[in-house]
């Protein structure tokens, strides 16, 4: 958007309190929006527009003067500070910063020339945009939204990029509960709607899935054509009523007709024809239904958008397997490379440079950076310039700017790589650009000289897993719960920061840990929610307040230690019943002697109860469900006998007994707030509940443990293999050998033929035993393995909780012994 647009729309439906600002913009300038300071750095010159958002995670209006202190002299404000906490200024209050920025960014848009796209459905929104774009893009200069960006906020913010050299925009719209839809299609107002698929996912917010589908609908009240698949027969009856050109795939008689499917493998090689003319063979990306619902449905916008149906169809056999979400990938050393194809614009690097300055260590940051399509040169050295890079490598013909180094081609980077392998080695590092120069191949240069086990985290698998969870209490009970995560042990060896800071975009707003070194690392991340540390050495509590950290209580004399480092400060403790575990807590006879000691020597005047908790010791064992109602009847005895003793209005006193196996299976004995810890990962995949709680609570494996072939070898029959030599066949074997062992936490108890691996969606079972570094395994079974091919040791198939009873343990002490020299790679989020 530009600066001059910005003001004119802004002196015309806002109240401009102050407007004298010591320069102005030139009315060409492009203004960036802003609404996160963190994003902005000391000394920025970008010319910006700071957006006082009010919302679930917190009030834009208290981060308004380091805005300013960053640079910042547009605001778009609710409530007008002041000039003496913004002086020299340009402050714009509106009525509401959401819907006038929705309605700021629809005028915008009107005033562009460019086809608008909207596309939404129950899934497959961002694969079906990515996919258009990447059909489209030869032809067109294509503008989209960065990433998922659906949501209320997220729509405004992709239409505020669009430019007016842009001839065609793709923009994503997501809806979360009812009512939503109708601003979003004023917003974006589209010339050509694309449905992908309607399902009850994200049906929480809906009376029933009739309302989801009208209100998902509302989207094309705007436009002239619509895009979707031909078995969706209501929403074509009911979209052809309005008037629209009803353009379909699937049926003989669609625009775009699937005349036959090659099964072989399914869904992967398929027969099409165009408005009845020529027949073409498309090649998909991926087998599978869902690639195959994308992929058509691409496939006929394109068509529909100017593509020439031969041409779309070459197209579609070069897309990528989505997965295109940025990737974080760690290494042994403790260094990230980011590996960013999701777009490439200058929006998107923008975002992926904030994605690298947010990183948690203090390294110092470089990118390998190539051409942003559809955007000035300029725009890029600004981007790159106001993140302070240690390091720059410009790739491409003609893409060369100082500071930095230039190469002409991928190539020319991968050669300086193999002569200087260690050239990145202490930095974190961006590496992005255009995706048909495969930028991925930089990636793996770099990480070559790593392991190649990596356990990867699907981010936005875990943000599912916590609405489903919370979908699941909240269909049960019916009054406030606060979802506390426990990230205790890095995560389980997930990561914490990674999952703390994606659960805290979420809305969560507490947290746990173990100790207290945990709790300091997460606010070393940049953390400033609340944590709570469950077992804090005595030791450490000096540095547990001076990183305003919350001490679980579960002893007289742990509180004979706080009381004389807290001075005037009080602090918020939480106290830990012991109801049937017998590890830490105050039993039903401490407790009494507790809250005696406790109003006698006024320890109130200090110590704040913020919570009452205890742990379910068999929550997941139906044959103990007598034992696990007993230790709800002792927790609610012991919060009476709490509450009765210490002022309620003086303590805040959150209830909360509930782990992620207790919320699955026991949501009515949900408190004021549960625990989710495991659980947020999909590991127990579906579970349904007990007692008032009979529904099923399915969940996403987010956690994947995978390594690669590193050789083959026939074994003749007669032979064992390994150490000791032992699991001899009768016949001649084909066997693998994976670079992967107990070293890495693949548990030594999976030898001879208790555990497998899945290759090529078959299963490998091991043989011999599992050694410090390697695993072998029987593919003689499984045809054309070669070196290099991807075994999965666990994910969707085998999941970890298979993998943990094969090896007679957990999936906890699975997941927490694999080691920081296995790669973490992060996806989504």
């Amino acid at each position: 958007m530009t600066a001059g647009f910005f003001e004119d729309w802004a002196r015309a439906h806002a109240v401009a309190l102050r407007w004298d600002r010591p320069t102005r913009p030139a009315p060409d300038e492009n203004l960036e929006a802003i609404f996160d300071t963190r994003t902005l750095h000391a000394g920025d010159q970008r010319t910006a527009v700071f957006l006082a958002l009010r919302t679930a995670m917190g009030d834009g209006h208290q981060h308004l003067q380091t805005a300013w202190e960053r640079g910042v002299r547009t605001f778009f404000v609710e409530t007008d500070p002041g000039a003496d906490v913004l002086p020299s200024s340009d402050v714009f209050v509106v009525s509401d910063v959401l819907h006038d920025l929705q309605a700021l960014a629809g005028a915008w848009r009107q005033s562009m020339k460019a086809t608008i796209v909207g596309i939404t459905g129950s899934n497959g929104k961002t694969i079906v945009k990515e996919w258009l774009s990447a059909i489209l893009s030869p032809d067109f200069k294509v503008h989209r939204s960065p990433r998922s960006f659906n949501s209320q906020l997220g729509v405004p913010l992709s239409l505020w990029d669009l430019r007016p050299e842009h001839e065609i925009a793709l923009i994503e719209v997501g809806i979360s509960q009812a009512g939503e839809m109708e601003r979003l299609a004023d917003c974006v107002q589209p010339n050509i709607g694309v449905l992908t698929h309607l399902g009850d996912a994200h049906l929480e917010g809906f009376s029933d899935i009739n309302e989801l589908q009208s209100e998902k609908i509302l989207l094309f009240k705007w436009a002239k054509s619509i895009v979707l698949p031909s078995f969706l027969k209501k929403e074509v009856s009911d979209l052809a009523q309005w008037g629209l050109q009803i353009i379909s795939w699937g049926e003989p008689s669609a625009a775009l007709s699937i005349l036959s499917d090659r099964h072989s493998p399914p869904r992967q090689n398929v027969e099409i024809s165009w408005r009845g003319g020529k027949t073409w063979t498309v090649t998909l990306p991926n087998p599978g239904e869902m690639s195959f619902r994308n992929a058509m449905t691409a496939l006929t916008a394109a068509c529909l958008l100017g593509v020439k149906p031969e041409v779309a169809v070459d197209r579609v056999a070069g897309l990528r397997d989505v997965d295109m979400r940025m990737e974080r990938l760690q290494t042994p050393s403790g260094h990230w490379v980011l590996s960013d194809a999701w777009t490439n614009d200058a929006s998107a690097l923008g975002l992926a440079l904030e994605d690298l300055a947010a990183l948690p260590e203090n390294h110092p940051k470089a990118a390998i950076i190539g051409p942003i399509s559809n955007g000035n040169p300029e725009r890029a050295l600004q981007l790159i310039q106001s993140h302070g890079l240690s390091k720059v490598w410009w790739v491409g013909k003609g893409w060369s700017f100082e500071p930095g180094e230039h190469f002409e081609s991928v190539e020319d980077v991968l050669a300086a790589l193999e002569a200087a392998p260690e050239t990145f080695a202490g930095f974190d590092v961006l590496i992005k650009g255009p995706r048909k120069a495969a930028f991925e191949r930089i990636t793996d240069r770099i990480l070559r000289h790593g392991h190649a086990t990596t356990l990867t985290i699907n981010l936005e698998a875990v943000i599912l897993n916590l609405r489903a969870l919370k979908q699941h209490v909240h269909e049960t009970v019916h009054h406030p719960v606060e979802f506390l995560a426990v990230i205790k042990a890095s995560a389980y060896g997930a990561s914490a920061v990674a999952i703390g800071h994606t659960l805290a975009r979420q809305g969560v707003q507490i947290f746990a840990v173990a100790c207290t070194q945990e709790g300091v690392e997460l606010r070393q991340s940049g953390m400033q929610h609340r944590i709570v540390v469950f077992n804090p050495d005595a030791s450490t509590f000096a540095a547990m307040l001076a990183c305003d950290l919350e001490p679980e209580i579960h002893s007289i004399d742990q509180i004979q230690s706080l009381l004389p480092l807290l001075s005037t400060r009080r602090l918020p403790v939480h106290l830990k019943i012991d109801t049937g575990m017998h590890r830490l807590g105050f039993s039903p006879a401490d407790l009494t002697d507790l809250l005696a000691r406790w109003n006698a020597e006024g320890w109130s005047a200090q110590l704040e109860v913020a919570s009452i908790f205890s742990h379910l010791a068999s929550a997941d064992d139906p044959a103990q469900d007598a034992f696990t109602q007993q230790q709800f009847a002792q927790f609610k005895a012991a919060c009476a006998e709490i509450h009765a003793a210490l002022d309620p209005t003086d303590h805040r006193m959150m209830r909360h007994i509930l782990n992620s196996s207790g919320v699955m299976r026991f949501p009515e004995h949900a408190c004021d707030a549960v625990r989710l810890g495991i659980g947020l990962y999909g590991i127990t995949g579906t579970i349904t509940g007990t007692g008032t709680g009979t529904g099923t609570v399915k969940l996403e494996p987010a956690i994947s443990f995978k390594t690669r072939v590193s050789a083959l070898r026939t074994v003749p029959a007669g032979e064992g293999v390994g150490y000791g030599s032992t699991d001899a066949s009768a016949a001649d074997r084909l066997i693998a050998t994976l670079p992967v062992g107990y070293a890495d936490g693949w548990p030594r108890h999976l030898s001879h033929g208790k555990g497998w691996v899945n290759i090529h969606g078959q299963e490998a079972r091991v043989v011999g035993k599992v050694c410090m570094d390697m695993t072998l395994v029987d593919v003689t079974r499984i045809g054309e393995v070669r070196v290099g091919d991807e075994a999965v040791l666990f994910g969707a198939s085998p999941t970890l909780s298979e993998i943990a009873a094969a090896a007679d343990t957990i999936p906890y002490e699975i997941l927490s012994r694999i080691p920081a020299r296995v790669r973490r790679i992060q996806k989504g989020g």
